[in-house]
């Protein structure tokens, strides 16, 4: 799992922090398991079915900046 915030990827130890598992149970984006919820603003997250690129990534971010 690669984290990217702003274009720009995060360190590898959140990244190990943040692992997806084969399970039943629906994707929560904003839960924290037993350390409860995240409270604060999440937007245009991206879920993929392969690793992007970091120049995909990039060129993402820059296209999403310039429609703002």
């Amino acid at each position: 799992l690669q984290v990217y915030l702003n274009g720009h990827q995060l360190g590898d130890g959140l990244a190990r922090t943040m692992t997806l598992h084969d399970t039943d149970e629906p994707l929560r984006l904003g839960w924290l398991g037993s350390f409860g919820s995240f409270y604060g603003g999440m937007d245009e997250v991206r879920i993929y079915n392969r690793a992007l690129s970091q120049q995909e990534v990039v060129a993402l971010y820059r296209y999403d900046k310039s429609r703002k």
